[in-house]
Formats: C-alpha cells, sequence, structure tokens
C-alpha cells in the first residue's frame, strides 16, 4: 500500500492491510511481524488497513486512501 495521512494520528504512513477469514498459521506470523492485522471472519464489517502507529481503522478502495466523509472524523 501506498503511504497516506493518517486521519487520526495526522503521521505519513503505509497502512498495515487487515485479513479476513480464517487464517493460516503464516498469517499469524506475519500479523506477529505487523506486516498485517487478523481481522476476523466477516469483512464487510472491518476496515481494510490500519495505522501503523496508532491503529486506527483506515477504509481503503481499490488500494486508494478514502477520506472520511462524517464532520469531525478522525478528530
Amino acid at each position: 500500500m501506498e503511504e497516506i495521512t493518517c486521519p487520526n494520528c495526522r503521521q505519513r504512513v503505509e497502512p498495515i492491510p487487515v485479513l479476513y477469514g480464517y487464517p493460516i498459521e503464516e498469517a499469524w506470523d506475519a500479523e506477529k511481524r505487523g506486516e498485517l492485522v487478523i481481522g476476523g471472519c466477516v469483512p464487510d464489517l472491518g476496515p481494510d488497513a490500519v495505522c501503523p502507529n496508532c491503529r486506527q481503522p483506515i477504509a481503503m478502495a481499490g488500494g486508494d486512501y478514502v477520506e472520511p466523509t462524517s464532520a469531525g472524523a478522525g478528530d
């Protein structure tokens, strides 16, 4: 993923992808290394990525950051 400005901590970061579904052992190892986040079984209920600094959920669309639309988002 490309670097974005986190809507919460305002730092330039490369978001960590969230993996949904039943993880295999390699996925647990990747999570320990900080390469991904295990997101659970239901992909429609969670974010696509998280900030590596503050763990803010980040919505992505086709690999591009989606700016929050609600007023005050990220404050």
